[in-house]
């Protein structure tokens, strides 16, 4: 296999070597950097124009209609997202959902600027691009879960964070541009939402040139994504699941309805929210790198359960800044009767609630991929439906929190929802943890025998055959081509094409062992 150059810098000259040299565009490192920055021009763009309002417009029913359909919709296509990966691949799936994402911000313009399509239209379009966004995100998280090495994928799934949350930042800096001497709420211009667009056009372009089917990691190795039969992804859709860290996936973005709805929208004025909205993005981006240094084996050193510990510990403390402060907000004078600027006492307590929630939500989004990578939960293609899946149950949280906003459930009480589920998240990742250390532990020999403590397979007990594929494979002088060995007649047993491979030696093996002893 080709020996690919190991660089040592962190994020900068290492990718452009990429780039500026065609042939390592198939490098892992740089797949995933294609992907983040496509990530930026599509979700990220997104998240810039809700930083800045209203979707970039001063209609709020679009931004609340939007938003809503989003969510709902996400979570049907959370449900087929991975099983579209595991039959179309990664590059498929990303182009598909990257020019949803672009026409949907498209459609937006068509409404609010050349006033021709209807509101519905729109609502129901955006909708349906929002199940090809999940196939997106759900090809990202594939990607974040297969491209690295062990122990590269904190590094891996922090460098892609950051850059998706540039796009919020962004927009968040624009905001702040553009009211900081206002009163009022400003929509952007004609060419600046053109500009929008085109960017999104260009990571359409960006995926289709240079993202690869065939990628190699680090260490010389290539993932194994071969693309699944379509019926079989269908059968096995509701067949597995880790229903522990159903929590973990349901509070992704719970909070962001009432930390912008509420304390955002009715504490501060315009200015106030564009700088509480650049301090929540640049807390995003911060928090990739703390799940990296949380969550780093370093060297080994470390055990899974204690890097989860070392996790939990981060956002036990992230949760109480978050908390505290909003609790003193909640219990100061009613919401919307006194606008804050970010220059009062109080406004600058309240930059620590965007400061600790914006850290709290890239690590829960991290830690995501990162369990569903590093847990034992079956082959890569399980593992790529429970990315979709998880997907799935993010905008189903999403869904409940605007769910509660339109029935007008106070805000204090969904704040007190949102802590409950926290610590259920805590409880479940822990559980799913030692769960999984357990299953690791306690593999099984056979579909038929398990090892257990309790029930050891004693040597007497395993089959002949396995003994003698074990002693074919390990022999130093066992060159016999297994796949050329045809059986005499007494031996009723054909080998079949996939026995027959590299891979199933040992199978291919033990048709033969009974009579022939190969040494």
């Amino acid at each position: 296999m080709r020996a690919w150059p190991r660089y040592t810098l962190y994020l900068g000259v290492d990718v452009l070597f990429c780039f500026f040299f065609g042939q390592m565009l198939a490098w892992s490192y740089a797949q995933v950097i294609v992907l983040a920055v496509c990530h930026l021009t599509s979700v990220g763009m997104w998240n810039g124009l809700n930083a800045l309002g209203s979707l970039g417009t001063d209609d709020e029913h679009l931004a609340h209609y939007c938003n809503s359909t989003m969510y709902l919709a996400g979570i049907v296509g959370g449900l087929i997202g991975g099983g579209i990966v595991n039959v179309c691949g990664i590059k498929a799936s990303a182009l598909v959902g990257l020019a949803g994402q672009s026409t949907t911000i498209m459609a937006y313009f068509c409404y609010y600027y050349l006033h021709v399509v209807p509101l519905p239209i729109v609502v129901i379009y955006n909708g349906l691009s929002s199940v090809a966004i999940s196939c997106f995100t759900s090809a990202i998280g594939t990607a974040l879960i297969h491209y690295p090495t062990a122990s590269e994928r904190g590094k891996f799934i922090a460098v892609s964070g950051a850059i998706l949350n540039l796009g919020g930042l962004v927009g968040g800096l624009i905001a702040m541009y553009m009211n900081f001497q206002s009163t009022v709420t400003v929509a952007l211009s004609p060419e600046s939402y053109l500009a929008v667009i085109a960017v999104t056009v260009a990571g359409v372009l960006v995926a289709a040139l240079l993202l690869k089917e065939r990628v190699y990691r680090t260490d010389e190795t290539t993932p194994e994504l071969d693309h699944a039969d379509l019926k079989r992804e269908i059968v096995s859709l509701p067949a597995e699941f880790l229903y522990l860290l159903m929590p973990l996936f349901l509070i992704n973005v719970w909070h962001e309805v009432v930390l912008f709805n509420y304390f955002n929208g009715q504490l501060f004025n315009i200015r106030s929210r564009a700088v509480n909205s650049c301090w929540y993005y640049v807390a995003r981006i911060g928090g990739s790198f703390l799940f990296q240094l949380v969550s780093s084996s370093a060297g080994g050193k470390r055990s899974l359960q204690t890097r989860v510990y070392r996790s939990v510990g981060a956002l036990t403390m992230l949760l109480c800044l978050g908390c505290g402060t909003a609790i003193r907000a909640l219990s100061g004078p009613p919401l919307g009767t006194l606008l804050l600027d970010f220059t009062d006492q109080e406004g600058r307590w309240m930059a620590l609630c965007f400061l600790a929630y914006g850290a709290l939500e890239t690590m829960s989004a991290n830690i995501t991929f990162w369990l569903l990578a590093e847990l034992a939960v079956g082959s890569a293609q399980s593992r790529n439906r429970l990315v979709g899946l998880s997907r799935a149950l993010i905008n189903l949280g999403g869904c409940i929190s605007w769910g509660l906003d339109i029935l007008h459930i106070p805000p204090s009480v969904q704040w007190a929802l949102n802590l409950t589920l926290w610590i259920a998240t805590f409880a479940g990742i822990v559980a799913a943890t030692r769960r999984s250390n357990y299953t690791a532990d306690h593999h099984p020999v056979s579909d038929h025998h398990p090892v257990s403590d309790h029930h050891p397979v004693s040597d007497h007990h395993q089959p002949t055959v396995d003994k003698c594929a074990y002693s074919t494979l390990n022999s130093t002088n066992t060159t016999i081509e297994i796949n050329q060995y045809r059986p005499n007649a007494a031996d009723s047993t054909e080998v079949s094409p996939q026995e027959k491979t590299p891979g199933n030696a040992i199978t291919g093996a033990r048709s033969v062992c009974n009579d022939t002893i190969l040494v």
